[in-house]
């Protein structure tokens, strides 16, 4: 049964991480001993316990599933080439974040 509860959680971690990453620092840090994460790491049969090293490899594993925040409309800016000053929005998308 815990095998079964935690494949479940761990589940439902890995389908949150695209829409909140804070459920995956969460999932680590409920993860770590007092010693903190690893200070070797490995991946794609590469070690390192160099720190740059290591976010990169955690960069590069979790690239498929991280999608970059769109910008938000303040950060929206029209093209330089835009003869017109005219701008018809056509898509909104908003989020609540959670506090």
């Amino acid at each position: 049964m815990c095998n079964k509860c935690f494949s479940k959680y761990i589940g439902s971690v890995e389908d949150s991480i695209r829409k909140n990453i804070k459920d995956f620092w969460v999932y680590i840090s409920n993860r770590r001993d007092k010693s903190g994460i690893p200070a070797k790491v490995e991946y794609n049969d590469d070690v390192s316990s160099d720190p740059q090293t290591i976010c990169n490899m955690f960069s590069e594993f979790f690239s498929s599933v991280y999608e970059p925040p769109s910008p938000t409309l303040s950060q929206w800016r029209p093209p330089a080439d835009s003869a017109s000053h005219d701008t018809t929005i056509t898509n909104l998308h908003f989020e609540v974040e959670e506090s």
